[in-house]
């Protein structure tokens, strides 16, 4: 009952379960209850006295996880509980457990901001535990500043863990109107990027938020010292592209002529980057300076169409539905493109090239797309179909999934492990055979072809996950050349469970992510297919662009 309410229930469902709490507190089923409580009052509200013995009640006698638990929907909602609530949650507030003083902690920010500022001095800010630092950190940002608040961030940008100071670092880059005037945490910038004992990444994103601040040209001497950190990752030459940006604002820095030595066109990755990049210049560049450049700019896009690969296609969409970059007589341009690749081979260019066609180019286009309807590919039929294209409707087709390698799996047992090597340690994962057979078993194929080797974490969000597997392009938006089903349990997202990725019901592939916490609004919706045995301090640590360096399992 209590699984349902929760999922299903209301304002009076929520009222009930609060009115039950002497009988739902330390029976069996007290977690499905407190979880129903949790997520009902992210869209519901108590009343005052409700609210009041709901506070009370769940800190007495309650163990400390079950309290995170009760607070769940608080904590997601950032609800204003009213003074009442604040100052009596305040009366509860507790170091001894890491997750309820990291929920208490973004709660009462919202209505205490001095209380729980106060807690966290800079020498306390700079050793506190890391998923209550990047909450901090974060909820910094939705105050009104005071000096404790920039001690407090000072303290974050000491953090012996480099992914609070970069979350810290993006925070502050986030919010720059509040810490122009700052010459502490700006003092405290400059101290990073010019630190060589830090990591390539932390120094990168320092001086992007320097340059964010625009606090003049004295970040332009950091150009000579930061450099050759970008040439080390591909996501650290995006971070160098965003720092070139924002101190030479009205400049192609991306110059496409054959002869340029220092040309990303010999990493598919860095060219995505720079692609991306040099869109984001030109979105935001006056029109005066797009009239300067049009001709250097054009003289790219004409390369990126002549040589560019599927994941630079990807990267396009901006240029191409440019009527200044890309005019009513560049037709042909789109055409000579496409026949570079097959459909068979590369369905997802031409499924975006089409939507470009059909607002650009309709009427040229259109003998092109029956051609195409023609070969009887699904996949893009069915888009052609969608993007309302003069074509007949298409007849939906099964998925046809990998048929799992049964011997195999029964050789690998019931929880084989799994382990990858990362830059910043190792993380060692057992596998979950009987619950996402098909999963783990696509996971080992890849493993022991040695699939994930290199493969960089395009994806994290602090507190949430880290992502990687896209073992096609490294970016995020690739996979392998088929597809696994969704594989729903009963398991629950807790720190360090592992989840595959998916962009709906049985779309999985080689994607998997890593949760820095519990996250019970993934249940039942995304694949578990394991959990961390060794390294959840490893996961910690990650930041985009650090690579697996070798993935194995036994």
């Amino acid at each position: 009952i209590s699984k349902v309410l929760g999922r299903a229930g209301n304002q009076g469902s929520l009222n009930f379960l609060v009115d039950q709490l002497s009988l739902i507190k330390g029976v069996d089923h007290e977690y499905e209850s407190a979880l129903a409580i949790g997520r009902l009052t992210i869209q519901n509200n108590l009343d005052d006295e409700r609210r009041q013995e709901f506070i009370s009640s769940i800190f007495e006698e309650t163990d400390l996880g079950m309290s995170v638990v009760y607070l769940y929907g608080y904590y997601r909602s950032r609800k204003d509980i009213g003074e009442a609530a604040f100052n009596q949650l305040s009366e509860h507030w507790t170091d001894e457990h890491d997750e309820l003083e990291q929920y208490m902690g973004r709660i009462l920010m919202t209505g205490k901001p001095d209380f729980v500022v106060s807690k966290y001095p800079e020498e306390i800010a700079a050793n506190s535990n890391i998923q209550t630092a990047v909450e901090l950190g974060r909820s910094l940002m939705r105050i009104e500043w005071t000096d404790e608040a920039t001690s407090t961030l000072l303290g974050l940008l000491s953090h012996s863990k480099k992914a609070v100071v970069v979350d810290a670092i993006n925070n502050i880059e986030g919010n720059a109107d509040t810490f122009k005037e700052n010459s502490h945490v700006i003092a405290k910038l400059y101290e990073i990027a010019y630190s060589a004992e830090l990591e390539a990444v932390v120094r990168l994103e320092a001086a992007s938020a320097l340059a964010s601040l625009s606090i003049g040209s004295p970040t332009i001497s950091l150009r000579e010292d930061l450099e050759p950190l970008s040439s080390s990752n591909p996501y650290f030459y995006s971070l160098w592209l965003s720092y070139l940006t924002k101190i030479e604002p009205n400049g192609v820095f991306l110059n496409c002529n054959d002869q340029y030595t220092d040309s990303p066109f010999d990493d598919d990755q860095k060219l995505v980057f720079a692609v991306r990049a040099l869109s984001g210049w030109w979105n935001n560049a006056e029109d005066t300076v797009k009239e300067q450049k049009l001709p250097s700019v054009r003289n790219c896009l004409n390369r990126f169409m002549a040589e560019g690969t599927t994941a630079v296609f990807f990267s396009l969409g901006g240029f191409l539905s440019d009527s200044l970059l890309v005019t009513e007589n560049d037709y042909p341009l789109i055409e000579q493109t496409l026949k570079r690749f097959t459909v068979e081979e590369n369905v997802e260019i031409y499924q975006s090239l089409a939507n470009t066609l059909k607002n650009r180019f309709e009427e040229e286009a259109k003998p092109l797309i029956d051609s195409l309807y023609a070969l009887g590919n699904a996949d893009l039929n069915r888009t052609l179909v969608n993007q309302e294209w003069d074509v007949p409707p298409v007849e939906e087709q099964r998925t046809v999934f990998r048929v799992p390698e049964w011997d195999r799996l029964a050789r690998l047992g019931e929880k084989p492990v799994w382990t990858l090597v990362t830059d910043q340690g190792t993380i060692k994962m057992e596998l979950y055979t009987l619950v996402a057979p098909a999963t783990v078993s696509g996971i080992d194929s890849l493993t022991r072809a040695g699939d994930y080797d290199g493969v960089a974490f395009h994806r994290v969000v602090q507190n949430f996950v880290i992502q990687g597997g896209d073992i096609q392009y490294g970016l995020g938006f690739g996979g392998p050349d088929y597809t696994i089903p969704t594989e729903g349990s009963e398991l629950q997202y807790e720190r360090g469970m592992v989840g595959i990725a998916s962009s709906g019901t049985d779309t999985e592939g080689s994607q998997y992510f890593i949760m820095h916490q519990w996250a019970p609004h993934l249940n039942g919706i995304y694949t578990i297919m394991g959990k961390v045995l060794e390294g959840i301090e490893v996961v910690d640590e990650i930041t985009v662009g650090d690579k697996v360096l070798r993935a194995t399992i036994e």
